[in-house]
């Protein structure tokens, strides 16, 4: 029955049920509503229904993809249309168990005003208990065509799924073959090739090193002969700066030898010289030493004879003497060495000076410091630089180191008095 004439025939009988006044409002709207929502839901199945038709359709029509992905995403549209389907009946079965209860509860209404029901036509009761039964049989044969068809489906597609495996698999066997066979007709292919490479490989190496012996040959005999040509002006080069050499050092040696001979008279010539020079220099020496000590004789006599009238004057002697001699250290053949005068100390022990076995000095040291005694700090420091060692570097070569020595001793007493000096 066309399910539109259906709803209009079952609006009329529940509006002639409002009118007898055996139902109320309220239950006359759920009635409506049930019936309503099962209608809704046995159209939502039909269009499930036609959509896992179409997905099937199109599964079955288009080509099964030989690759994984590709089968996945038609076995995710098959499980979607399903899903779909399910849901559809699910609503259906909901819609269905609405219209039950509205049907039970009519019959419960129906029931509870039973004196009322002579004022119901006979074939609008007919017309109640038809739809009642009607609803129960479109319900109970749409679930078996849902069966059926889901089982249809199911089976032409495990069907199609099983021979398109087969048909897969034997496509697969024989591209496997054929590309054995190719791989095998291309590995001949090849061996060939590289046999025939091999051979045109040795026979341009077998050139090549013929070339190269030629080559190298020719090379050898073009550098043995640059070689020769080489070696015989290398002997012609040779053989003239040996002449030049043996010249040179002929002239050399004759260079050589009339400046040693130069050299020979010019050194004879000096040492002459020196010899004549060094005669005058000690003969010279010998003389100011001899009046030195005649000198000091007459000074040892003078002191002996007026001991402690002339101390003081034979120091300030010295230092005049001393002042005037030293400013000429070049010329400095007689060292100015103060007056042997007798120590002021009773003992030995109290003047080191007197038993220092190296001294060269005749005056201890206490002499030396009562010559200075009373002098200032600044006249003190001229006489300390006056008696530095390294002055007397500059004396001649012959009592240089004598004079330092000595010089060195009266340095040392200058610098305690400078630097006790206030």
């Amino acid at each position: 029955m066309d399910p539109i004439a259906d709803l209009a025939a079952t609006s009329r009988l529940l509006e002639r049920l409002d009118d007898a006044g055996i139902l109320t409002r309220h239950e006359i709207e759920s009635c409506s509503n049930a019936r309503r929502d099962y209608l809704a839901a046995e159209i939502t199945f039909h269009e499930a229904s036609k959509a896992l038709d179409d997905a099937t359709a199109k599964a079955i029509m288009n080509s099964w993809p030989d690759t994984e992905p590709g089968r996945s995403v038609v076995e995710d549209r098959y499980v979607a249309a399903q899903d779909l389907c399910t849901n559809a009946n699910t609503v259906f079965m909901e819609a269905l168990q609405k219209l039950t209860d509205a049907k039970e509860q009519a019959s419960e209404i129906l029931g509870r005003y039973v004196d009322s029901v002579e004022y119901l036509q006979e074939d609008d009761v007919g017309r109640c208990d038809e739809v009642c039964g009607q609803s129960g049989r479109q319900y109970a044969f749409a679930t078996q065509r849902q069966d059926r068809f889901v089982n249809e489906q199911r089976e032409r597609l495990v069907t199609e799924l099983h021979e398109r495996e087969e048909r897969l698999a034997q496509e697969l066997q024989e591209k496997q073959e054929r590309q054995a066979a190719d791989l095998a007709r291309e590995q001949q292919g090849r061996i060939k090739r590289r046999e025939n490479e091999r051979r045109e490989k040795d026979a341009r190496i077998a050139q090549e090193r013929r070339e190269k012996e030629a080559r190298l040959a020719e090379e050898q005999r073009e550098k043995e002969a640059r070689l020769d040509h080489e070696r015989r002006k290398k002997e012609e080069r040779l053989a003239h700066k040996q002449r030049r050499k043996e010249a040179r050092l002929a002239q050399e040696r004759r260079e050589k030898e009339a400046r040693l001979a130069e050299e020979q008279r010019a050194r004879v010539q000096r040492l002459a010289r020196e010899r004549e020079e060094r005669q005058a220099r000690v003969a010279k020496e010998r003389k100011e030493e001899q009046e030195r000590l005649a000198q000091e004789a007459r000074r040892q006599q003078q002191a002996k004879a007026h001991p402690t009238k002339t101390a003081n004057e034979q120091l300030a002697a010295w230092r005049d003497h001393a002042t005037v001699a030293l400013q000429d250290y070049a010329n400095l053949h007689v060292f100015p060495s103060p007056p042997t005068l007798p120590c002021v100390k009773r003992e030995a022990k109290d003047c080191p000076s007197r038993s220092d076995a190296g001294r060269l000095l005749q005056a201890c040291d206490c002499i030396i410091r009562k010559a200075f005694c009373g002098v200032s700090k600044q006249a003190l420091k001229l006489e300390r630089l006056r008696w530095h060692p390294d002055k007397f570097a500059r004396c001649p070569e012959a009592h240089r180191e004598v004079f330092k020595k000595m010089a060195g001793e009266v340095f040392v007493v200058l610098d305690d008095l400078y630097q006790k000096a206030r």
